[in-house]
């Protein structure tokens, strides 16, 4: 994964209304809520003993993360089984807005394929996984309340764990994400924060359009026509 800079004027309106839904206070107490429910370990799902438990898996790790501290709050996401019901904790009037701003940054960057759109509460959480089943190039926008959180992953080449940490307000990564077929192309990732969190992500087609297609996109969203 790498940083890309955010310097396109629209694109940041954009990201500015998706920062009023984290600021919400339903959205907060909801995630909250949430929170309580599920009382997970953040330190083994980020921890090293669980990451080389989820890699011995290989094949038999599915993909999608196996645990996570947060909510989706866009309908338009991929389906868990308790989405609908968190969705609804936010309500109509704030996830539809989250599905308009999703709308909004698909038309943009020219994508159909929505992978996140959710809010992490402080202590929040997504943990070791490789989205080996969603292969392709993937655009992750994160807002960071204060910047106290990171992102971890282990390079498929080096093998080394790299850590990218947070930063206060808006940030953009992007990376591939490869099938179990293909060789050091497999990325395993997490993410924790210890302030309030957002990320909305997206994914390319695995195949040279996909690259294209995201290459442009990354050269929009980067470049200032002031």
């Amino acid at each position: 994964m790498k940083d890309i800079p955010l310097n396109n004027e629209e694109f940041m309106d954009i990201l500015s209304d998706a920062t009023e839904l984290i600021l919400s206070d339903r959205i907060r107490e909801a995630a909250r809520e949430e929170q309580k429910k599920r009382k997970l370990d953040r330190e083994w799902f980020v921890g090293e003993e669980y990451m080389h438990q989820i890699i011995r898996k290989e094949r038999m790790h599915e993909g999608y993360p196996e645990a996570s501290d947060g909510i989706p709050i866009c309908p338009n996401q991929p389906k868990e089984k308790d989405n609908a019901a968190i969705i609804g904790n936010v309500g109509t009037e704030l996830s539809s807005k989250a599905l308009e701003i999703d709308k909004r940054i698909q038309s943009f960057i020219g994508t159909r394929n929505n992978a996140l759109f959710m809010v992490y509460p402080p202590g929040g959480f997504i943990g070791w996984h490789n989205n080996a089943n969603a292969s392709g190039f993937n655009v992750l926008l994160t807002w960071s309340e204060t910047g106290e959180g990171y992102w971890q992953h282990i390079d498929p080449d080096t093998k080394e764990l790299i850590t990218i940490p947070d930063v206060k307000g808006w940030q953009c990564k992007v990376g591939y994400y490869g099938r179990y077929d293909e060789a050091n192309k497999v990325l395993y990732h997490c993410a924790a924060t210890d302030c309030w969190r957002m990320t909305i992500a997206f994914v390319f087609n695995a195949e040279e359009s996909g690259m294209q297609m995201a290459e442009m996109a990354l050269e929009d969203i980067s470049t200032s026509y002031k």
